[in-house]
């Protein structure tokens, strides 16, 4: 048999959608000042759906999401689709955010159910308007003006995982 890949996802389960991705003024895991458009977020879903498809198409479950600070070691899981949506920040304001679907692997369910690790913290390429994958993490870098976490923290709750 040639040209066959064989990939057992069998293990994975899907979550509940998360917000990902948010429109707004952040300061990144760099220290750098970033911005991000509401505007460019349908942009952002076009690139990140395409990336997925690429990921998929070449026997990957999705894009990585990294059990812990952006390390690229062990996957918590896998980006399996991408939406736009709103959270509601402290003050009460809608802010625009990408909705992100995952499938966790046994290691993510565990650091989330546990509270090990609570917040995802997205891997993006500024230059191509894409989210590369991300990392679970408990420092949040999407924080509103009063400096609370803009993101609920990732739920596990099975359900619907493709948006």
């Amino acid at each position: 048999m040639q040209n066959f890949l064989f990939a057992d996802l069998s293990s994975l389960t899907p979550g509940r959608p998360f917000a990902g991705f948010a429109a707004g003024s952040f300061v990144d895991m760099n220290g750098r000042e970033v911005e991000f458009k509401a505007s460019t977020l349908k942009t952002f879903i076009a690139n990140t759906k395409r990336a997925i498809e690429a990921a998929i198409g070449k026997g990957m479950p999705g894009l990585p999401i990294d059990a812990r600070s952006h390390d690229k070691g062990d996957a918590a899981g896998w980006i399996v689709d991408a939406a736009e949506g709103e959270v509601t920040d402290s003050d009460g304001k809608a802010v625009p955010v990408i909705m992100l679907a995952a499938e966790w692997t046994r290691l993510g369910l565990s650091l989330l159910a546990d509270r090990i690790q609570a917040n995802f913290s997205p891997t993006v390429d500024l230059r191509s308007k894409v989210i590369r994958g991300g990392s679970l993490t408990n420092w949040p870098a999407s924080v509103d003006n009063n400096g609370v976490p803009l993101f609920p923290a990732v739920e596990l709750a099975e359900g619907l995982y493709r948006l």
